[in-house]
């Protein structure tokens, strides 16, 4: 035999061998596997001597003897060992709800070839709070009453002690020191004392105030073309005044809502200045002050559309914001541009100059126009925004082969109270938006009239994070000041399409000369979604959407409502949600509407 044949033979064998102490290893650990799941003990857990039902299943939550009984233990000495770790886990669970004098136990019971794990509970009495002492280590002992108000979670004699709620209390305290300009305020421990003869306990906190404290010198980097007093022009305070927190909050979203940085720190100073002040370091990362941006939507009545959009956030570094906006569609050339002033005459008024114009022809009337406006938006108060301002508008209008031309002075108001948690995507919260505009044709004298609409969104999640919510839109229209005749028909209110009663024609649901639409001098809409996301980029909703525009001034109640509902597919975007609804009209109407409407466009449909 030749070296070469004998190698070749020794390899061979080798790799027979390992084949099959492979396949040996292999079927042992499968034959001693499968009998192990059928011999394992299977168990049940069962909770005795709690009463109150929402304790318990707060208790089966924290037990692991719970969470994996599906799963069979490999023998009793582990389900004794799973229990007994559940016996502590459970007793801290009773005294984070106030029971601190439970008494807890397990026993292991056989039934019929199942296990039982019964723990057998005694809650006892829920212990409530008796003595709250603040103990301030560094100030006098009437420090505590110089508060101008009550921290909202401090604790309260007579309630329930909870564990958590003692900790709770800590930070409120030290939250509402620093709001109260006490910026070093820290607890230095805190004593819990349980008095089992009276179900009671007492919680002393021992804290340093420290010095009152001001707004020091603010200091800004990280700037490349944004001037620093476009910063300083946001910051809330004066040089001086009394330390606030909640003013470093406002001052960050007042810097994000610039849209001019993409990181914003905030870094107040370790200690204070030689002035006894606490300087305050701002620092920055400023985004591309330009952007470029486009889309495109589809509406079965309205035909395909197109948009464009370019933004300069930061002309002249002073942080003046010009956007130019051009939209295309079957019916509709557009264009738009806008400038926006923040911090105009005062820190928190908007100056927003616009100019627009274009050709618009849908099914109702013919349009040609250009207008003009000067706005000013104030926050009035805590998600409520005002505007108010000027516009002129200039158009000539046809509708049934008839053309006019207006002149049209009008001062635009807004009112809007947003407590929508998400701008694109809400899932709980509230949105308000109350309009109204009075116009007069200084030309043609005879035309003048008020148009009002008052808008409400509620959005009521149904379970947590938001993926089921119910979703409701109400709107109310009116013109008052003139008939519908005398108002110009673009200004008129028309109903019916994707914003507005899904299902129907753009702008048919309402009065028709023949199969045409006149327009109305009111209008009411209605909308109900149920919306459900499956999954991190997917979700569909259900919708049924009911209205109609009337001839009168005010919308007519006992005149019927069209109704239309459908379903809609949405997917989650990094711009966000991408809408497809397909609805149905259920009052259709021969030789008006379609069987279906198609929709597709981005953000939700309200």
């Amino acid at each position: 035999m030749s070296a070469d044949e004998y190698l070749r033979g020794t390899a061979d064998t080798i790799i027979l061998n390992d084949f099959i102490r492979i396949t040996v290893i292999i079927a042992l650990a499968f034959t001693v596997s499968v009998p192990a799941q059928q011999t394992g003990i299977a168990y049940r857990v069962q909770f005795s001597g709690v009463e109150d039902g929402k304790l318990e299943a707060r208790l089966r939550a924290l037990s692991d003897s719970v969470g994996q009984q599906d799963t069979r233990s490999r023998s009793l000495f582990q389900l004794r060992r799973r229990a007994e770790r559940d016996e502590v886990t459970l007793m801290k669970g009773l005294k984070a709800e106030g029971f601190y004098a439970a008494m807890l136990s397990f026993t292991l019971e056989d039934d019929g070839g199942v296990t039982i794990v019964r723990f057998l509970i005694d809650p006892g009495p829920q212990y409530r709070f008796a003595s709250i002492v603040i103990d301030f280590e560094d100030k006098p002992e009437n420090f505590v009453g110089t508060f101008q108000k009550v921290p909202p979670k401090v604790l309260i004699s007579g309630e329930l002690a909870w564990a958590q709620e003692v900790v709770d209390a800590e930070q409120a305290l030290l939250r509402h020191l620093r709001e109260e300009g006490y910026r070093f305020a820290e607890s230095i421990g805190r004593e819990v004392i349980v008095e089992h003869s009276t179900f009671t306990m007492d919680v002393t906190y021992h804290l340093n105030a420290g010095p009152l404290t001001r707004f020091g010198m603010v200091q800004v980097s990280g700037l490349e073309g944004v001037k620093e007093e476009v910063v300083l022009a946001e910051v809330p305070w004066k040089l001086g005044d009394q330390y606030k927190e909640s003013l470093l909050e406002r001052l960050r979203k007042r810097l994000y809502e610039t849209g001019l940085f993409s990181v914003v720190r905030l870094r107040p100073a370790e200690s204070l200045d030689d002035s006894e002040k606490l300087p305050i370091n701002i620092e920055l990362t400023e985004r591309d002050k330009r952007t470029i941006w486009s889309g495109v939507e589809y509406f079965t009545d309205e035909g395909i559309g197109t948009g464009l959009g370019w933004e300069h956030r930061n002309l002249r570094g002073l942080g003046h914001r010009l956007t130019l906006e051009a939209r295309f569609s079957e019916t509709r050339l557009q264009g738009k541009s806008e400038y926006r002033m923040r911090n105009f005459h005062r820190s928190d008024q908007t100056l927003r100059l616009g100019i627009e114009g274009g050709r618009y022809r849908p099914e109702a009337f013919s349009q040609d126009y250009g207008r003009v406006s000067a706005l000013i938006d104030r926050p009035l108060r805590e998600k409520l925004t005002g505007s108010l301002g000027i516009a002129l508008k200039i158009s000539e209008v046809e509708q049934f082969d008839e053309t006019d031309s207006f002149t049209l002075v009008s001062l635009p108001a807004e009112l809007l109270w947003d407590g929508s948690d998400r701008p694109l995507n809400a899932t709980s919260g509230f949105k308000v938006r109350v309009r109204s505009e009075p116009f007069v044709d200084p030309i043609e004298q005879d035309t003048s009239f008020m148009k009002s609409s008052i808008t409400t969104n509620y959005y009521l999640p149904l379970v947590k994070e938001g993926k089921l919510v119910i979703a409701t839109r109400l709107m109310l229209g009116a013109i008052v000041g003139e008939s519908v005749n005398g108002v110009p028909a673009d200004e008129r209110f028309y109903a019916g399409g994707g914003g507005s009663i899904r299902g129907y024609t753009f702008q048919t649901v309402g009065p028709l000369n023949g199969d045409e639409p006149t327009g109305g001098g009111s209008k009411i809409e209605i909308a109900v979604e149920i919306r459900y996301r499956m999954s991190e980029h997917l979700g569909v909703v259900a919708f049924v959407d009911a209205g109609s525009a009337f001839t009168s001034s005010l919308p007519d109640f006992g005149e019927e409502l069209l109704f239309g509902a459908g379903l809609g597919l949405r997917y989650f975007s990094p711009i966000g949600p991408l809408r497809l609804d397909v609805a149905l009209p259920l009052d259709r109407r021969d030789g008006i509407d379609e069987s279906f409407q198609l929709y597709l466009s981005i953000g939700q449909a309200f």
